[in-house]
């Protein structure tokens, strides 16, 4: 259980950490370097939050099997894993705009909409689309700079798609500036996960070359120089 003890802190979770960064840091990048919103599927923070908390998992059994001190009890945190893993994949459907306005969000919503030939109008949540009735939940988070839009009911797969296109299309059309406060924390968060990621493979590469300290033998005692009784007096 020890190799898969170093294989875990040395292997499995650098990777994941460094994944991670690439992640965050490539976002970012994306959006501060163009200077549009980007628009993301919710699907990849949920393969994202895997990365983070799927280890925890297999952490119990790793670490209290190897000590040989294994308790039910640890298994409540694999189970607490589970089940937020499970809110996560209901919580994030749909697609997430990073670095938009409020105001900004309303354009090119309806701009997508014009292209499509649909008009909206505003409803409790979200939009509905005056032709079939359809809506659209939409949540705004003005200080991170970023929203969430996700079908709802039976909406058509291919309208919500053609929506997000659209949305897509106009932000690099358009002279739309994004906000980059949001990118520069996830840019943060990136660098952070690849220095713990560095962390992690230098504590395992110290643990796997001891500092080896010379045998003494048995029966025997140290040298240790002592005064002489004659220099006390």
């Amino acid at each position: 259980m020890e190799i898969i003890r170093t294989y875990y802190l040395g292997v499995i979770a650098p990777t994941s950490f460094i994944l991670l960064s690439l992640f965050f840091m490539g976002a970012a990048l994306k959006i501060i370097v163009g200077r549009r919103p980007v628009v993301l599927n919710l699907r990849y923070f949920f393969v994202a939050a895997c990365l983070i908390l799927i280890p925890n998992l297999f952490a119990p059994l790793i670490f209290k099997v190897s000590q040989g001190n294994f308790d039910l009890i640890f298994c409540l945190g694999s189970l607490m894993t589970i089940g937020v893993l499970a809110l996560l994949w209901i919580q994030w459907k749909g697609r997430l705009v990073i670095g938009i306005s409020g105001e900004n969000f309303k354009e090119s919503f309806s701009a997508a909409g014009e292209k499509l030939g649909l008009t909206f109008e505003e409803c409790l949540g979200g939009f509905r689309i005056k032709e079939s009735g359809e809506v659209i939940r939409v949540s705004l988070h003005g200080w991170l700079a970023t929203a969430q839009i996700q079908k709802t009911g039976k909406m058509s797969m291919n309208t919500f798609l053609g929506l997000v296109q659209g949305m897509v299309a106009h932000h690099t059309s358009s002279n739309m500036k994004a906000r980059v406060l949001t990118p520069w924390i996830c840019f943060l968060i990136g660098v952070g996960l690849l220095l713990a990621s560095a962390n992690l493979i230098g504590n395992i590469s110290k643990l796997g070359n001891p500092v080896r300290t010379a045998p003494t033998q048995i029966g025997t005692m140290p040298s240790v120089s002592l005064p002489l009784a004659a220099n006390l007096y």
